[in-house]
């Protein structure tokens, strides 16, 4: 929990089957649905944050000629995952 002289209150709306979600999550963890937002809101934006910082660096990187595979070829590989036909890592 983060210490409540750094929180502050902010006002959403959010569907209510969303915080119906919330609300058990918070129930079946011990944790306030307060906490379980911070936190979830805290990982988004660090995710957010690296994606705008990675982005720009990948595209350098690629208009520089590094090497890359196409999206395609990854999605049908992580598909092929567990089955009879796993495809080799592709290059």
């Amino acid at each position: 929990m983060v210490e409540s002289a750094t929180l502050t209150e902010l006002t959403i709306q959010v569907p209510k089957q969303a915080l119906a979600r919330i609300e058990s999550l918070a129930a079946q963890t011990g944790q306030t649905t307060s906490d379980l937002v911070g936190e979830a809101l805290a990982n988004y934006l660090d995710y957010q944050e690296w994606k705008a910082a990675a982005i720009p660096e990948a595209v350098k990187e690629a208009d520089a000629g590094a090497p890359f595979v196409e999206h395609e070829r990854v999605e049908a590989w992580v598909k092929s995952w567990d089955t009879e036909n796993e495809l080799p890592r592709p290059t």
